[in-house]
């Protein structure tokens, strides 16, 4: 490929936009995963609450594929219902 004057300087300045990018993405990527982090624990917080409530999460059906814990096996039997 023929080089053309200037054409050095437009492909440093493409490659340095292209790393202030990638370093602006890098950034973000790492504020969201904290921010994922802290949302597990509050949702792992408030699941451990209800079940110490005895509250929906453990009466709940289970995700698919995942059989349903003993303790909402126990309360469906004495309540009738199934999963």
């Amino acid at each position: 490929m023929a080089q053309t004057p200037g054409s050095d300087s437009a492909v440093a300045a493409t490659v340095e936009a292209l790393t202030a990018k990638a370093i602006a993405l890098e950034i973000r990527v790492g504020e969201l995963h904290r921010a994922l982090i802290e949302i597990n624990s509050q949702i792992l917080a408030v699941s451990d609450a209800l079940h110490r409530m005895g509250g929906p999460a453990s009466t709940t059906s289970p995700v698919d594929g995942e059989e349903p814990s003993a303790d909402a096996r126990d309360q469906q039997n004495a309540s009738g219902t199934t999963a």
